[in-house]
């Protein structure tokens, strides 16, 4: 069964509510980063409680019974402790199963936590479990803001129901639904506060690496980042016996175009060339900034004539530019992966690049 055609639809758009324009585009990489921390402190948290909860249970009673609902939580636990270790070890691409999950856990803690301030009304009349277990969940942790106020809404309401059942003095009733309603309204606002500020920091994070990977003037990979993309590739070029192609290209010239009109004109020309290789690339492609005026593309699942097609048009794209009257041209290296290393793979292309620049420029010297 597709888990997208379930009737969680509109369980999935309330959880993109909340922050998802704030966010943007980092927004898939939150939520799925936030799911992760969930399950991984629910775990921690359940296995906490169920030590605590074994100790409870053979402990001498204080007089109320509350064997009953421990042993409830400690078999619900029984299940939920493994579902949550393979929640975190075989993560779905979804991610639906995760989220369930953890409204499911919260389900189960909150269980536990009525139940034993329903059992002691009358000898102990008190809400500081309901209220603790809402601020410690919203602490730790990531509820979209309206999946939080069903929540919180739902336990609000589920324990105005039932307490007349277990406390008889209507002024005490009148109390503690007043009280676990204030509580209730002030972790709601909690959690919207926690959710922002987990909010900016990781979109702050995401920027900064994203900063770190790009060069600043082209916006494209700067040499480490796509260095390591390559390598990356390569490997999985290897595994999958798929092909790979890489272009290295070179401005012809441009230290002339550098002394001749200014590097404030260069670095317009290096703005325009990326603006060429950009338009007559694909969205699969890998492009980076190797160096001062040289580039690497990589042609994913692309074989040399395909690779070579791409490459000249990239040449005569740019060669066509007139850049406020000076006329661009490049050379490159291009050469499909066999079974060499990273390195092996850069130095064929550079070799070829060279060749290029040997035999005249503006052209592209293919293995």
């Amino acid at each position: 069964m597709n888990l997208k055609t379930i009737p969680y639809k509109g369980f999935r758009r309330l959880e993109d509510w909340s922050l998802k324009r704030y966010l943007g585009h980092h927004f898939a990489a939150f939520e799925s980063a936030m799911t992760l921390l969930n399950l991984r402190r629910l775990a921690v948290f359940n296995a906490l409680m169920m030590v605590t909860e074994v100790i409870i249970y053979f402990m001498p009673e204080p007089g109320v019974s509350y064997d009953p609902i421990l042993l409830g939580f400690i078999a619900g636990n029984a299940i939920i402790l493994p579902a949550l270790w393979v929640a975190i070890k075989q993560p779905l691409a979804d991610g639906l199963w995760q989220r369930f999950l953890v409204v499911l856990d919260l389900m189960l803690i909150f269980t536990l936590t009525m139940g034993l301030t329903l059992v002691t009304q009358g000898s102990f009349d008190h809400l500081h479990l309901v209220i603790g277990t809402m601020y410690v969940m919203v602490a730790l942790l990531y509820l979209p803001g309206p999946i939080m106020g069903l929540i919180l809404g739902g336990i609000t309401v589920l324990f105005s129901l039932l307490l007349p059942r277990f406390q008889s003095d209507p002024n005490q009733q009148y109390i503690l639904i007043n009280n676990l309603f204030v509580f209730a309204l002030g972790a709601l606002v909690l959690g919207f506060l926690i959710n922002r500020d987990r909010a900016a920091t990781f979109k702050a994070k995401q920027e900064l690496e994203e900063l770190l990977k790009h060069d600043l003037m082209t916006k494209l990979y700067n040499h480490d980042t796509i260095i390591e993309l390559i390598a990356r590739e390569v490997e999985a070029a290897k595994a999958d016996r798929q092909p790979l192609s890489m272009l290295m290209l070179d401005l012809d010239n441009f230290k002339t175009i550098n002394d001749q009109y200014g590097h404030l004109k260069g670095d317009e020309v290096l703005l325009h060339v990326v603006d060429v290789i950009r338009k007559n690339t694909r969205t699969t492609d890998l492009i980076g900034r190797y160096g001062g005026e040289e580039f690497l593309i990589v042609f994913t699942r692309t074989e040399l004539p395909m690779a070579q097609r791409i490459s000249e048009r990239i040449r005569n794209a740019i060669e066509s530019v007139n850049i406020t009257g000076i006329t661009v041209t490049v050379s490159g290296g291009l050469s499909q992966l066999t079974n060499e290393s990273t390195e092996a793979f850069i130095k064929l292309v550079d070799d070829k690049l060279y060749e290029a620049k040997r035999a005249g420029k503006n052209r592209i010297m293919t293995t």
